[in-house]
């Protein structure tokens, strides 16, 4: 049953995207870093759709967005946290690491305080990757 409603509200957002001029993008073997940095440089309006999990990533990805914003908030409230670093680096990693594994699309996340200092957001950012 998931799986069907997931397909409807995914042909839905097609439509609706589409009549709005977004159209679906092929990696065509661009890592997901490089289609980020394109879609940030480009003048174009871009639209990216909040995702805190595998499967409401592969729903954004299907509906026709782009990119996938990963929010601290939408990601600690599926881990039962609040949104003031409770949630740990790995934790956050392993949530998107299924995001990831899921879709085609890049994911940007909101990384907050960068996990304590610049050494830690480096990092961070070296995972991501």
């Amino acid at each position: 049953m998931l799986s069907v409603c997931s397909r409807a509200v995914a042909r839905a957002g097609r439509a609706s995207l589409q009549n709005h001029g977004v159209r679906a993008m092929s990696t065509g073997g661009v890592s997901k870093a490089a289609m980020l940095k394109k879609m940030l440089q480009s003048n174009d309006l871009e639209f990216l759709m909040e995702a805190h999990n595998g499967l409401s990533a592969k729903i954004v990805e299907e509906a026709g967005f782009k990119a996938i914003w990963g929010s601290g908030l939408s990601i600690s409230a599926q881990l039962g946290v609040r949104d003031s670093n409770e949630a740990s680096f790995t934790q956050i990693l392993e949530v998107l690491e299924f995001m990831s594994d899921n879709t085609s699309i890049p994911i940007l996340l909101d990384g907050d305080t960068g996990f304590g200092n610049f050494n830690n957001a480096r990092r961070l950012v070296a995972k991501l990757e």
